[in-house]
């Protein structure tokens, strides 16, 4: 409970009184997890992300849940030896060796 009151407080009043975002993984437990029972995935108060491969598939330790916001690149399936990267510059992904 400590937690989400230090989580409340710098959302509201962190930067100087201008807020923060608090960014949140969605989980790693695979399909059956779920990250709607993870309390600071599915909090009001966090952004939840989750992710994705190189290939564009759901990643395979990846929870789903409704309070994942958007998905982001991962590392990669194994075998292969590249990682997604998004390049905001020219708002296309990227893949680029590791």
């Amino acid at each position: 409970m400590m937690i989400i009151k230090f989580i409340i407080a710098v959302v509201l009043q962190g930067r100087g009184g201008l807020g923060s975002i608090y960014v949140w993984a969605s989980g790693d437990g695979g399909h059956n997890d779920d990250c709607n029972c993870d309390g600071y995935a599915a909090s009001m108060w966090t952004i939840s992300i989750n992710s994705a491969t190189n290939d564009g598939q759901t990643a395979s330790y990846d929870e789903s849940c409704s309070s994942t916001l958007a998905s982001t690149f991962s590392n990669g399936k194994s075998g292969y030896q590249d990682a997604g990267v998004v390049d905001i510059g020219y708002f296309y992904a990227d893949y680029i060796l590791a």
